[in-house]
């Protein structure tokens, strides 16, 4: 099954997932970060549905986790919070005039998914820690509640 939706939260996004089998999905989205800092961001996680909490006739209660990656490019960046907060000369305006700053997470989401039984919606909450690895070390938390419409 494929299924393509809208994600609210950081990042907020179009999000996608392909359904291999019951244990395991790769879900993936693009989209802006904005707590942290400004990223277009990019990402996949492969993620493993280890038990089923609860199940009815109307949904399918799962959880899940999984790891991912992402990719990204700061947008809009003014130097400030890693100049007072990190001391980071990497990333410093002055040595990006072009403004394309990229960034690399490892990623580590856990969520809940609710299937519904009579249209093919998945609601979901996702949330978990990331660690941004490129440039500075630095981690931080995700999270993202949202809707896919799955095409069988």
């Amino acid at each position: 099954m494929f299924g393509l939706g809208l994600q609210v939260g950081d990042p907020l996004a179009g999000t996608g997932k392909v359904i291999f089998s019951q244990k395991f999905a790769l879900q993936f989205g693009m989209g802006f970060t904005y707590w942290f800092d400004d990223y277009f961001y990019t990402w996949v996680d492969g993620i493993w549905y280890p038990a089923v909490i609860t199940t009815n006739k109307h949904f399918v209660l799962s959880w899940y986790f999984g790891v991912g990656g992402a990719l990204g490019a700061l947008t809009d960046w003014d130097g400030y919070y890693y100049d007072h907060y990190y001391h980071d000369d990497r990333r410093h305006p002055k040595d990006h005039p072009d403004g394309f700053y990229p960034g690399v997470w490892f990623r580590v989401p856990f969520g809940f998914s609710f299937f519904f039984s009579k249209v093919p919606v998945e609601a979901y909450i996702n949330f978990g820690p990331q660690l941004q690895v490129y440039p500075p070390v630095m981690v931080y938390p995700f999270v993202g509640i949202g809707a896919r419409w799955y095409f069988i």
